[in-house]
């Protein structure tokens, strides 16, 4: 079983990573008074990744290509100390 398991690990990160772009269309959803971090954004994101069989970003690249594509949208951020939310949205 071990040795299955190091193949399908292997052949994954063989893969390119995971579109965060994809990722929003597939699972982010209208959630007027909900407020989502950066933080549950990027756990949901590996969690899709691991569902997929494709490797995620790295986290700093993650977060840098999550923000870009927010500021192409018309979703709202909040920043709070060292928290950034994305407002009425949900995964």
């Amino acid at each position: 079983m071990a040795v299955c398991e190091a193949m399908k690990a292997a052949s994954i990160a063989q893969r390119p990573p995971g579109k965060v772009a994809k990722f929003l269309v597939e699972r982010l959803t209208p959630a007027p008074g909900h407020r989502l971090s950066l933080y549950d954004m990027q756990d949901g994101y590996r969690a899709w990744c691991q569902q997929n069989y494709v490797p995620a970003l790295p986290p700093a690249a993650f977060i840098a290509e999550l923000s870009r594509l927010v500021r192409q949208t018309e979703i709202e951020t909040l920043h709070e100390g060292d928290y950034v939310y994305c407002l009425d949205v949900r995964i």
